[in-house]
């Protein structure tokens, strides 16, 4: 299995804001989402492959994403030792509440 420092994947391509400089393009009206299916198919490829110490959950924003809990229990599934780490502009606190509570139910699970 390879070390790696940093591994992530984009959840959700728009974006609640319309930044002048987002490097994820999110900003020019793109549409799309990944399901859970389509992530635990890909994780489930990497998982036995790839360590990383740090895992993130970003997109566009990842707290408009309707499943975001479900990104983060299957993150710890596949990857129960990495960080994880949520790329958000935190505009929705809801979402962060969300992740917050997933994240402590899977820890302590």
């Amino acid at each position: 299995m390879i070390r790696i420092r940093h591994l992530e994947i984009h959840l959700v391509d728009s974006c609640n804001l319309c930044c002048e400089g987002c490097s994820h393009y999110s900003n020019q009206g793109h549409k799309g989402i990944l399901s859970l299916e389509e992530a635990e198919r890909s994780m489930g490829l990497w998982n036995q492959r790839l360590n990383p110490h740090t895992f993130s959950l970003l997109g566009g924003e990842p707290s408009i994403h309707p499943d975001l809990a479900g990104f983060v229990a299957l993150s710890r599934k596949h990857w129960p030792n990495a960080h994880l780490r949520l790329v958000t502009n935190g505009f929705f606190s809801i979402g962060i509440q969300i992740y917050r509570l997933s994240y402590s139910a899977t820890r302590n699970s």
